[in-house]
């Protein structure tokens, strides 16, 4: 075959390619989405099951609290949302021993229940994390990609400065999770406002009722002048965010009956804008902090360059990368150097499985 032959075919070689590559990056794509889809369906079935069950959870305290403490359906749903939520004012409280014995298993699921969502909400942060890590490799590939240059005639150094360039829109992303903060600290701030406004105005003096009753006291006019329970501004304001925050000092609660109607539904919305604000807020200070312990590529380059040739092997370039975007600490790498100097007793380079397993064995 000629040279004008092997011309003429080289286009077609080239399309080849091309439509080889476009279908690889297709079937990753697919596979990506796919992986995507479960994690984000076994995120919801979680969630839906401990939604479900907290749910069930309350019904079944709300209906013994009616049979045993013989309360009515407000009282006793007004009792459980405070231990579900963790508030536990203590204005009501439990007579029976039935119920004591109830209600000391009751807690102790609750208290798991809680600490099921948070580590729901620190698994989905330390998700985002490993993500945003994926993205910077896979960032760096495209760049390489595009960049039009061939494993086999390509600078070294010029595709390193290439893939690990700094992201233009880092700063917007980082700007983005600052709005969030913002959206979900807003939507905590309306409930502490919408608290302290219906308490303000409708429990400004109550003489509460049924087990909370204030004896003698005259509600109206002369509620304050009876011995009522007297909440001005201030002590609705501060009720309002120790409420919310779940932690409950009980000094103030609610006493009248459209008070606790509307804390049944208000306290358990509440607590769950200040869990998100504290989700969010969490999320963007472990990326700030992430941001800020990151590298400069030059620094790390340096280090990592330890024959100075200019360049990177895959062992160096793996250090790099972790360094680069702050997944480990230049004294962490240096413990792990020193963890396999210690190991390589014989000084030979390398570490056998019987040597792993008496020292790194559990």
């Amino acid at each position: 075959m000629g040279t004008a032959d092997l011309e003429a075919q080289e286009p077609l070689l080239n399309r080849m390619q091309a439509s080889q590559t476009l279908q690889l990056q297709t079937a990753q794509d697919v596979i990506e989405r796919e992986e995507k889809e479960r994690e984000r369906a076994d995120r919801c079935g979680l969630r839906t099951r401990l939604a479900f069950f907290t749910a069930m959870w309350m019904v079944l305290g709300i209906i013994v609290g009616t049979q045993v403490e013989n309360w009515t359906l407000l009282t006793s749903c007004y009792v459980f949302v405070q231990i579900v939520t963790t508030i536990g004012y203590g204005d009501i409280t439990v007579t029976d021993p039935r119920m004591k014995l109830f209600m000391s298993f009751y807690v102790l699921v609750c208290i798991l229940l809680v600490a099921g969502f948070f580590s729901d909400v620190v698994n989905s942060i330390i998700q985002q994390e490993s993500k945003m890590f994926m993205k910077q490799l896979k960032k760096a590939s495209n760049k390489i990609e595009g960049s039009g240059v061939s494993d086999l005639d390509a600078d070294p150094q010029s595709i390193f400065q290439s893939a690990i360039g700094v992201s233009k829109n880092k700063g917007k992303k980082l700007l983005d999770k600052y709005i969030r903060v913002g959206v979900a600290a807003l939507a905590f701030a309306a409930f502490v406002l919408l608290g302290t406004v219906f308490y303000g105005t409708k429990e400004s003096c109550s003489c509460s009722y049924g087990a909370t009753e204030i004896k003698g006291c005259i509600d109206g006019p002369k509620c304050a002048s009876t011995g009522g329970a007297m909440k001005d501004w201030v002590d609705c304001f501060y009720m309002a965010v120790i409420t919310l925050t779940t932690v409950g000092f009980g000094d103030h609660s609610p006493k009248s009956q459209s008070g606790r109607v509307f804390g049944c539904f208000w306290m358990a919305l509440g607590v769950g804008a200040f869990g998100n604000f504290v989700a969010e807020f969490s999320g963007a200070f472990l990326t700030s902090q992430r941001s800020k312990s990151m590298k400069t590529s030059k620094d790390v380059f340096k280090k990592m360059d330890t024959d100075h040739s200019g360049c990177l092997g895959p062992h160096e370039f793996r250090e790099f990368a972790l360094l680069k975007w702050g997944l480990v600490t230049s004294k962490q790498v240096a413990g792990i150097d020193g963890l396999f100097k210690q190991m390589d007793t014989n000084g030979n380079g390398t570490v056998s499985f019987d040597e792993l397993q008496a020292y790194c064995g559990t």
